[in-house]
């Protein structure tokens, strides 16, 4: 997998992850597991039975992986979303902004796959 490409493609920061993980082969170890993370799914779930607290929880837990992964724009996208949902009563913008955060999640999958299959 290339890294910086990687990260590149997924609006991160290779530069950031380095300087937690010294060595590629680290990075690329947690890079893989991601998609294991059941905090999307979670927060899918959450969104979908309009189950605020459970919403929250979990993208406030993938705000956390996305930053220490250093997935920047990820982590960005769930920021917002935390603060739209952190009430218990989701803001207006909630759902446009979970999408978002879709977006970008699924953005990071597809990097994945597609460094994993090359």
């Amino acid at each position: 997998m290339d890294l910086k490409n990687f990260y590149q493609k997924v609006g991160g920061s290779y530069e950031e992850i380095r300087s937690r993980l010294p060595t590629d082969k680290l990075v690329e170890k947690f890079i893989l597991m991601f998609p294991k993370e059941p905090c999307f799914e979670n927060l899918k779930v959450g969104m979908e039975n309009q189950d605020w607290k459970a919403a929250f929880a979990a993208c406030h837990t993938l705000k956390g992986v996305a930053a220490n992964l250093a997935l920047t724009k990820l982590h960005n996208s769930t920021e917002v979303l935390t603060e739209d949902l952190r009430s218990g009563t989701p803001a207006p913008n909630a759902q446009q902004d979970f999408e978002q955060v879709k977006k970008d999640f699924e953005n990071v999958i597809a990097a994945i796959n597609e460094g994993v299959a090359q």
